[in-house]
């Protein structure tokens, strides 16, 4: 898995859109490429192992599976770069799981609450799904969470599950989740239509 770490522009990101719809996340419709999403980021990595310095220093980890070559020369030279990567990344804990294509942000604060990001790309889709997570585990935390998802999205009713309670939007164009566990940890999950399967 190759790494690209680059630096975002953006002092806080809105959790989505201004609309009460889920067209896609920060401006960026479903179905966005890779490539066009790091616009949207505002620093363009032009090198492996690149670091580009923008306005405010948030790293951003570019994570994407590498397919494993047929030739069986090439094929020992990739799984030993993988084995390498494999292990640096488990060093830092990222870019899990190793097959998701993904932009992996390590601390985002969105509206004064901090959260690790995933931005996940399909081969076939594009920009089909955010997540972002916070650990903080302060219900003072989830609760404004919950108030600004409420007022963008409107109300939504709590469902319990085996892990904690959900709350869910389906809007038009996409769906949301907020994933309330019984550590205090949170999920806010956006997807397009697809909902959770997407990934």
């Amino acid at each position: 898995m190759r790494q690209i770490v680059f630096l975002l522009a953006a002092i806080a990101l809105p959790l989505s859109a201004q609309s009460s719809d889920i067209t896609g996340w920060h401006g960026a419709p479903w179905g966005s490429t890779k490539m066009a999403f790091r616009k949207v980021l505002g620093c363009n990595p032009t090198a492996i192992g690149s670091s580009i310095p923008c306005a405010n220093k948030l790293y951003i980890d570019d994570c994407r599976p590498v397919p494993i070559a047929t030739d069986p020369e090439h094929r020992k030279r990739e799984k030993h770069i993988i084995e390498m990567e494999s292990k640096l990344n488990a060093e830092y804990d990222r870019c899990k799981p190793t097959d998701v294509d993904k932009f992996e942000i390590f601390l985002l604060p969105v509206n004064g609450i901090n959260y690790g990001v995933d931005i996940v790309f399909t081969k076939e889709f594009g920009l089909t799904a955010v997540i972002l997570r916070n650990d903080d585990r302060d219900p003072a935390t989830f609760k404004t969470a919950l108030a600004e998802l409420k007022d963008r999205y409107g109300d939504a009713t709590p469902t319990p599950t085996d892990n904690g309670v959900e709350w869910e939007w389906v809007k038009p164009h996409g769906n949301l989740t907020l994933d309330v566990y019984r550590s205090g940890d949170f999920d806010i999950f956006y997807s397009r239509r697809k909902g959770k399967n997407a990934l």
